[in-house]
């Protein structure tokens, strides 16, 4: 009886480790979280986290939710300010900052505050910043992210991706509560560089997950539209980059961004987390939270549990008849 109760405590735990747990940890309450440099920063609607030196214009946490609590900045090392553009903590009131993407400023934003661990230069006036270390335990962050990144990246595509044309489409299973695996390649774009053109998303219930697992190594670009194309599910999308060491963001993209080793750079605007090594360009960062998952176990799980049950049924009977 014993050894049956432990066999199916192990197929539990082995069915809970097949479909990863997906949780940004620390990285989740941040609009941005990087690990070494930023280098320029143009607007950035929720938290920011620098691991390493700091160069931007401000302008930050102003979408962050009512109340939040914490600095809206996080830099390790150095900051410099290029302009005082404002550290904010969301609006003053109770308002949902998340009722459309984009800016909103029509309420009173709540003053805000940063945390520097080196030296501050620049247009610091009218700013609260503080000297402050160990916020954030970058090099643990960077360990758990990278392995999340890998976790993904060895999960096998579950979803139809085609590609007849220029446009990408990806095809669900439809299923409620599901995630939805997709492997996708970038291809060549007329500079012979590698991108990711327009996708097209079908068959994929509201409340479930999508990660997109990007499988190239090297420089890739966000050149597509995406716009609108997660409009229901952007909370739940993740592009993961395992292996891009530099990623441009040159359009709107909705959902977060997993790209460990990557250098950002672009123009573009990304609603959802981004979470990446450092950032080369300016590029605008909107207030999108990534809602985790949790672990699931397989259909083949299940039926393997109902069987144990069944021995187990089976057991007590012959013991109560031995009795």
């Amino acid at each position: 009886m014993h050894s049956v109760l432990g066999l199916l405590a192990s197929l539990a735990c082995s069915g809970a480790m097949a479909l990863p747990s997906i949780d940004l940890g620390v990285a989740t309450s941040y609009s941005g979280f990087f690990f070494g440099d930023v280098k320029a920063q143009n607007d950035v609607e929720g938290r920011l986290a620098v691991g390493g030196n700091f160069t931007g214009n401000g302008s930050i946490g102003y979408r962050a939710p009512h109340g939040s609590a914490g600095p809206s900045l996080v830099v390790g090392g150095n900051a410099h300010f290029n302009s005082n553009g404002g550290l904010y903590n969301g609006p003053s009131k109770p308002v949902d900052t998340n009722l459309s993407v984009g800016p909103i400023t029509e309420y009173q934003k709540a003053p805000g505050y940063g945390v520097y661990g080196g030296a501050l230069s620049g247009q610091t006036q009218g700013l609260d910043l503080r000297q402050q270390t160990g916020v954030i335990d970058f090099a643990q962050a960077k360990a758990q992210l990278g392995g999340l990144s890998s976790t993904l990246a060895a999960q096998k595509g579950n979803g139809k991706v085609e590609a007849p044309w220029s446009d990408t489409t990806l095809t669900g299973s439809g299923k409620n509560g599901a995630v939805e695996y997709f492997d996708l390649m970038a291809k060549p774009n007329w500079e012979n560089k590698l991108s990711i053109g327009t996708l097209k998303l079908t068959n994929v219930a509201a409340d479930s997950w999508v990660v997109i697992n990007v499988r190239n190594a090297g420089a890739i670009s966000l050149t597509g539209n995406y716009l609108g194309l997660f409009d229901d599910l952007r909370g739940r999308v993740l592009f993961n980059f395992a292996e891009a060491s530099e990623v441009t963001v040159s359009t709107f993209v909705e959902g977060s961004i997993l790209a460990p080793k990557a250098d950002f750079r672009g123009t573009g605007h990304v609603e959802g987390t981004v979470i990446g090594q450092s950032v080369s360009q300016a590029f605008e960062l909107g207030y999108e939270p990534f809602v985790p998952t949790s672990p699931v176990p397989e259909p083949q799980t299940y039926a393997m549990l109902l069987a144990g049950l069944g021995v187990l049924g089976f057991l007590s009977r012959r013991r109560q008849r031995g009795n």
